[in-house]
């Protein structure tokens, strides 16, 4: 459900961001070092500080005005 809205997002030449994602099946380790218990989650960083997360299924809005 989220592939169309994150593709929206990485087109938008406005927004300065690196988009990183992890296989919850692989990843295990970084899910439970990142205290990740569900899918999907979102997480914003600036300058290496957490500054948002949300669980679940997020808008393009919201994930843009995050990323502003």
């Amino acid at each position: 459900k989220m592939e169309p809205v994150l593709a929206d997002l990485k087109k938008d030449a406005s927004l300065k961001f690196e988009f990183i994602k992890i296989d919850a099946g692989i990843h295990t380790d970084l899910m439970k070092t990142k205290n990740i218990d569900a899918i999907p989650v979102f997480i914003v960083y600036k300058n290496g500080v957490e500054t948002w997360r949300k669980q679940g299924i997020v808008t393009l809005e919201e994930l843009k005005s995050q990323l502003n």
